[in-house]
């Protein structure tokens, strides 16, 4: 699958949009797994996040119950983190961002290039407040 600037193409559930980066010149893939998140919202996220470093790593094997754990463990600890996937082309990273969505119910914000970021509010304490979605 490829997408064009601008193009939007459904995944089951999930819209993928490729937008222009200003400072690169280069596009990047905005996933949204729910209608949970507003543009405005994971717009906030990504300039949260813009300064973050991958704190898990997606290996050759995949993702496995290890990998799993690691980003839930993540998401409680910081709930808005960034996640490296080696070695996959898009769509292989589409599906990735898929299933993380499925299995720990963390919000894709984000996908450039091989970089996902997550987002998960703390079920007890949430430290991040996210702008409020117009309707």
């Amino acid at each position: 699958m490829s997408c064009d600037r601008g193009e939007v193409v459904e995944l089951l559930e999930v819209e993928v949009e490729t937008v222009e980066n200003e400072e690169e010149g280069q596009g990047s893939v905005v996933i949204s797994c729910s209608p949970a998140l507003s543009g405005a919202q994971r717009r906030y996220l990504r300039s949260l996040a813009h300064h973050l470093k991958p704190v898990v790593l997606i290996g050759d094997k995949g993702i496995h119950e290890g990998v799993i754990k690691q980003i839930d463990q993540a998401l409680l600890d910081h709930e808005l983190i960034k996640v490296r996937a080696r070695g996959a082309d898009q769509e292989d990273r589409i599906e990735a961002a898929r299933r993380l969505h499925g299995e720990t119910g963390a919000q894709v914000a984000q996908i450039t290039g091989r970089i996902l970021v997550l987002y998960r509010a703390h079920p007890e304490a949430p430290q991040i407040v996210l702008p409020k979605a117009r309707r």
